[in-house]
């Protein structure tokens, strides 16, 4: 879900930028130094999870991780996406600098999903993993269509591709959730 500079209307990046500024702004102001490397921590398996590329289609799909990220960080989930994010743009161009907060956005919406959704049982945590990439492939699948007509196909056909990750990202969730509520005892 890397969307790359110079592809995009201007307008709708600019707007994604704002719109992620706001969120990523308060979580860097209230974050406190006993949350930051849980949120180190997860930023790292974000940006871990998304180096196996698969094919599928015009696109190709990867692990995305948000639910997680959501549901153990909450509002920091912004901060680990936009320096995973970052890194990934600078180390491996991966995305676009200009879309950083559009592609951070997107990620970001999912990751909301999750944190609300949860509810500490295993369905609530499939549904938390599912949700995120479904709300992140309509983000992606909304930029693409809101920048003009040539990309709806790409909109929906990415939207599609996505489908089978979302179901993978539900079990997957459902596995890491059930693994660290043995070792804390809880989440959230």
């Amino acid at each position: 879900m890397h969307i790359a500079d110079g592809i995009l209307n201007a307008k709708v990046v600019i707007g994604a930028d704002l719109i992620a500024a706001a969120p990523l702004i308060y979580s860097v102001y209230k974050i406190t130094y006993k949350e930051l490397p849980k949120t180190a921590l997860m930023s790292t398996l974000f940006f871990v999870a998304s180096f196996i590329h698969v094919p599928l289609g015009p696109t190709s799909i990867h692990l995305v991780l948000n639910g997680i990220l959501g549901i153990i960080l909450g509002i920091h989930s912004i901060s680990a996406i936009f320096v995973a994010l970052l890194l990934q743009f600078l180390l491996f161009g991966y995305g676009g600098l200009t879309t950083l907060g559009l592609n951070t956005l997107n990620m970001f919406a999912g990751a909301v999903a999750a944190y609300y959704i949860y509810r500490g049982t295993k369905l609530s945590a499939f549904l938390s993993g599912f949700l995120a990439v479904f709300v992140s492939a309509t983000f992606l699948s909304l930029s693409l269509a809101l920048s003009g007509k040539k990309f709806l196909e790409v909109a929906y056909a990415s939207f599609i591709a996505h489908f089978p990750l979302m179901i993978i990202e539900g079990i997957v969730t459902m596995f890491i959730v059930e693994y660290l509520k043995k070792l804390w005892g809880h989440i959230k």
